[in-house]
């Protein structure tokens, strides 16, 4: 699956199917606050959230940010993938 960053709508997001999913998000000082993920009904059950939120804890990481997780899918991911964890404080 390929990911793009639309800064537009603060977003990262991938196509499958002509259906588009994504997850949203706020840059916030030394932080990005994943917000909300969308995965239309058609194409869920596939792993797109998921592979979304991998996605957004990458570029964090990338990028020394920390991660504020509001969304509850990114909360529920968290309690299932422990090692993403260190990531809610800064990475020096």
């Amino acid at each position: 699956m390929d990911v793009s960053q639309n800064k537009r709508e603060n977003r990262f997001e991938t196509t499958v199917d002509n259906e588009k999913a994504y997850i949203e998000y706020i840059l916030y000082e030394d932080s990005i606050v994943l917000t909300h993920t969308v995965v239309p009904e058609k194409i869920s059950g596939r792993g797109i959230a998921t592979f979304l939120v991998k996605y957004a804890f990458q570029y964090a990481k990338e990028r020394h940010l920390a991660v504020k997780p509001f969304c509850s899918f990114v909360v529920s991911f968290l309690n299932k993938h422990e090692e993403y964890r260190e990531q809610l404080k800064l990475n020096g």
